[in-house]
């Protein structure tokens, strides 16, 4: 691309997400996104900011669910 690092914030995110696809979010992968965003020139503060949000929608999905289904999820 002609602007490198146009997509860096969305990667980091995205490698959060995968990472946590089992609902848990280990120290390790912790440790190697946090590395893979230094290696993209991410700022440490950038890549909290992203775990923050993480944390922020996790926490907002289980809030949603537990509205829109208070006796549990029907398959869960």
């Amino acid at each position: 691309t002609e602007r490198p690092g146009l997509f860096v914030h969305a990667l980091v995110y995205h490698a959060i997400k995968a990472a946590d696809a089992d609902g848990v979010l280990d120290p390790g992968e912790v440790q190697i996104i946090g590395a893979m965003a230094m290696v993209l020139g991410l700022p440490g503060e950038e890549v909290e900011g992203l775990f923050s949000r993480h944390r922020e929608e996790k926490e907002f999905q289980a809030r949603k669910m537990a509205t829109l289904l208070p006796n549990g999820h029907p398959w869960g």
